[in-house]
């Protein structure tokens, strides 16, 4: 007989997990979706903020490229304009060489050659002497000057080569962190999606779990009104929005424990269905029924107001304590009107 019933356990077991399995199953996917999705933006994430510090770093480079640039561009420009200067200097010394040298040869050409004449060519020889190294030295300082401008050109040549290659890289990390930023708010949206398909079958899971343990304990609520415009509901009652003239029902079995005013909230309507739990209804509608009767679920129990609009009020209470009402509604009130929650 053991036997038996261990076989029977096994052959329903798999059915069992069918039924009872999906909706878990399907939350464990969407969280595993969930978990690869948020795997994948802190990947994204953290390829950005390496971009960034290559940007930074780039960026930097830049501008002290930019930097040399600019003091080689003005030391160019210092350069050039010395060596014209120094050019129009030895020139001159030049021209005044020359005019000495034409001078000196002029006098040796003279057959007179007596000792004033002959003191006069040494001089001028001395001086031209003078002004061919000065020409010298001039020409050695402007192959000098020609040299460094020579250097200081290429230099500035590899900067601006440099300052292309560091523009190029710049527009392509731009380029790749707007394709990274794109992908990170992609991802974003997708795990906000899946995000509300996973709270939103829990919370169904959870609300199912809750209804079922309501529904054990008292049983299910049907609603005081079949006709209304709009519904709220939080922690607490529902208060439903309704028009004209419709009939208000009692929502499940018991005795009228109070039928009348309630201060400024309108009329009022207790219901005790045993085991400590009562429903309320309050509002502004017309009683019908009195304390001390009992009613079946689905009794009429009064008639809304003839005003164009009203609001009317239930709610579920536990040893005096409110419940949150929702949970103790009947299935076919649930299906209907739980998307419709406001807070």
């Amino acid at each position: 007989m053991g036997k038996l019933i261990l076989a029977f356990l096994i052959l329903i077991s798999p059915v069992y997990a069918k039924v009872k399995r999906p909706k878990f199953n399907s939350l464990t996917k969407l969280q595993s979706k969930i978990f690869r999705i948020e795997k994948k933006i802190f990947k994204i994430t953290g390829e950005l903020e390496e971009l960034e510090k290559n940007l930074e770093e780039k960026n930097k480079a830049y501008l002290e490229n930019l930097k040399q640039k600019r003091s080689i561009e003005d030391k160019l420009a210092e350069y050039r304009t010395i060596i014209e200067n120094e050019k129009g200097q030895l020139q001159v010394k030049i021209d005044h060489a020359q005019d000495s040298f034409r001078h000196a040869l002029l006098n040796d050409v003279d057959q007179n050659d007596y000792p004033k004449n002959i003191l006069g060519r040494k001089m001028i020889k001395k001086i031209l002497r003078k002004n061919l190294e000065v020409f010298y030295q001039g020409k050695i300082r402007l192959i000098t000057l020609g040299n460094e401008l020579i250097d200081l050109e290429n230099k500035f040549l590899e900067h601006i080569n440099n300052e292309n290659q560091l523009v190029e890289l710049l527009n392509h990390l731009e380029m790749e962190k707007k394709d990274l930023a794109s992908n990170y708010y992609r991802e974003e949206e997708k795990k906000k999606k899946w995000r509300l398909k996973f709270n939103k079958l829990k919370s169904k899971l959870v609300q199912g779990k809750q209804q079922k343990k309501s529904s054990m304990r008292i049983g299910r609520f049907a609603s005081p009104l079949e006709e209304f415009s709009d519904l709220t509901y939080q922690n607490k009652g529902i208060t439903f929005k309704y028009k004209g003239i419709n009939q208000v029902f009692a929502a499940r079995s018991g005795k009228v424990v109070y039928s009348g005013k309630l201060s400024t909230y309108g009329n009022v309507v207790i219901i005790d269905h045993g085991k400590s739990t009562r429903s309320v209804v309050l509002g502004s509608f017309d009683i019908r029924i009195k304390k001390g009767e009992k009613v079946e679920k689905g009794d009429v129990i009064g008639y809304t107001s003839k005003a164009e609009s009203g609001k009317l009020y239930f709610e579920v209470r536990k040893k005096d304590k409110v419940q949150k009402t929702i949970l103790f509604m009947d299935g076919n009130f649930i299906s209907k009107n739980t998307t419709k929650k406001k807070v």
